[in-house]
């Protein structure tokens, strides 16, 4: 009993250190069991891509490398600078304008190498989205055979195996009322009963 209270207060300060605020004790509210709605694998593959930061993380890598060459694909089209100015002329002793216009024509470098380049990143990033996706499938399919086991487990525990030793215990204590067994046995089958009960 000591050993289970102390559990308690272990576990119970381990729970508070990890949500990070102060909790009151309580004790459960509601009923523990109840019928579990299994997850779809697909519903769960769904939102796993639309939460997966490695996800979040390369498709904002695509909208970066598509900007760049949106970038390149604009740099070959030159920028037009227009340039006034006014002035004095002490000589012919009147005011002076003057404007300029001029800009680069680009005859042979129309930046095609670095729009392929830009092309071959989009590319590339498309492809690390296409990976991100089959790794993150691959966990999830990993994780939710770890969830479907752990389900089939439980349902064995609450159809099977505890009915069972529910009555082999009571089945026992049946017999030791009658004179046909011993104490001991009746112990046995009880902790046994109460330890797949802890387990469940």
């Amino acid at each position: 009993l000591l050993l289970a209270e102390n559990d308690y207060v272990s576990a119970y300060e381990t729970l508070v250190a990890q949500v990070g605020v102060p909790l009151e004790g309580r004790t459960l509210e509601g009923d523990l069991e109840g019928e579990v709605e299994p997850i779809e694998f697909q519903a769960a593959l769904a939102d796993y891509y639309a939460e997966a930061p490695q996800l979040l993380r390369t498709k904002a890598n695509l909208r970066q490398e598509q900007i760049a060459l949106k970038r390149e694909l604009v740099e070959p089209i030159p920028n037009v600078f227009v340039q006034g100015a006014t002035g004095y002329n002490f000589e012919s002793r009147e005011p002076v304008a003057s404007v300029n216009v001029f800009f680069d024509v680009p005859v042979f470098d129309r930046n095609q190498g670095n729009i392929r380049r830009a092309e071959a990143d989009v590319v590339r990033q498309r492809a690390e989205i296409r990976r991100t996706e089959l790794t993150l499938r691959q966990d999830l399919a990993r994780a939710y055979r770890n969830y479907l086991t752990a389900l089939q487990h439980v349902e064995q525990f609450r159809d099977v195996i505890l009915p069972e030793a529910r009555e082999a215990y009571k089945n026992q204590l049946d017999a030791y009322k009658e004179d046909r067994q011993n104490w001991s046995d009746v112990l046995v089958a009880q902790r046994a009963y109460f330890a797949l009960r802890l387990a469940y």
